[in-house]
């Protein structure tokens, strides 16, 4: 699809409303962390402090899931580079005590660069699942608005801010009332409004009664309702901040949507297996590409692509453009053969997902 607007847009010129983003900020939990709680726990762990390093193998790469998120997809097709936040702190992304504290002294560094501050078992607020981290979606968007005061500037108003948190309250907090959190993504996407900010991508939640640990637990209905609650609330929050501020654009994700198409059509998508994890205490699974969870709440590589696949593809729905458009290089004859092929490719594309 991403192949066919790059065709089809050659036949028909971009519009004047086509929106490239030069930054991105992610404010999230471990869906998009990219290493954060594993720098943070590694730097404490290097100092003889006793914090267990996580996520370890086969976790990959400091992701929760065993390979590339979802944000990682979808920034990569939006062709930008993004800094994990513990990777631009003034020294050590900690502060020494115990239980270590998390530093978000930047020196003024996120102003200028894209980065993700998404961290694993982050709360839609100040608070973690993990006391000793005590990071929340509040603490990271705190941190960016005090860095942006001690580099003297606002927020980028051309750069795209993505929020999206509310598994940890319900799924492991425990919450069955969706007022806090929503009052807390309302109060995060405010400051961030306040601070410049314009552009905002806010995923909604799937049916969180559709995890391996909703299932395990025995909490699917309930966690299947607040989902819904959350998901009502986000919208009528969308509502209020269009109201607020007559500026701003908010393009939704509905990832609820995607997230059920998976679970009722599995075969369409690839998946054998979408209600039971790949990776557990008797290890992982031989075929992790045809499961959607990689332990009991993440998904695996091939869950979390599709996740930034259809990302981007919302993106573009609303008239977003990569940052950069390779030039072509072939005659318009050539133009109209690639169109024939891109016809066949993406019906193909279509059937492999």
């Amino acid at each position: 699809i991403a192949t066919g607007f790059s065709f089809l847009s050659l036949l028909y010129p971009l519009s004047a409303e086509a929106i490239q983003f030069n930054q991105i900020y992610v404010f999230s939990d471990s869906s998009a962390d990219p290493g954060n709680v594993f720098n943070v726990t590694s730097a404490a762990n290097s100092s003889g402090l006793p914090v267990p390093i996580t996520p370890s193998p086969p976790y990959f790469k400091g992701r929760f899931s065993n390979g590339y998120n979802w944000i990682d997809i979808l920034t990569s097709e939006l062709a930008v580079d993004l800094i994990p936040s513990t990777e631009l702190t003034v020294g050590e992304p900690i502060i020494p005590s115990t239980p270590p504290g998390v530093s978000f002294n930047f020196g003024g560094a996120t102003a200028t660069n894209s980065v993700n501050f998404a961290f694993g078992g982050a709360k839609t607020g100040l608070g973690n699942v993990n006391p000793q981290l005590g990071v929340g979606v509040l603490t990271e968007i705190n941190g960016f608005i005090n860095d942006l005061n001690v580099a003297q500037t606002s927020a980028n108003p051309d750069a795209l801010y993505i929020v999206w948190a509310g598994n940890n309250d319900y799924s492991k907090s425990g919450l069955r009332d969706s007022t806090e959190p929503i009052n807390n993504l309302f109060t995060g996407v405010t400051a961030l409004a306040e601070a410049g900010a314009r552009n905002f991508f806010i995923p909604n939640l799937p049916d969180l009664g559709k995890t391996p640990r909703a299932i395990i637990q025995g909490e699917a209905a309930e966690l299947t309702q607040v989902s819904a609650e959350h998901n009502a609330g986000l919208t009528t929050m969308f509502d209020d901040l269009r109201l607020t501020y007559d500026d701003i654009n908010i393009i939704p994700f509905d990832l609820a949507s995607l997230f059920q198409e998976i679970i009722t059509q599995p075969d369409e998508f690839g998946f054998t297996n979408v209600t039971e994890p790949c990776f557990t205490e008797l290890g992982v699974c031989s075929n992790p590409d045809e499961y959607l969870f990689w332990d009991d709440i993440h998904p695996t590589a091939k869950g979390h692509a599709l996740w930034g696949d259809y990302a981007y593809e919302a993106l573009q729905d609303a008239g977003v453009e990569p940052l950069s458009v390779p030039e072509p290089a072939f005659s318009i004859p050539l133009l109209f053969m690639g169109v024939g092929f891109l016809l066949q490719s993406t019906v193909r594309h279509r059937n492999s997902l």
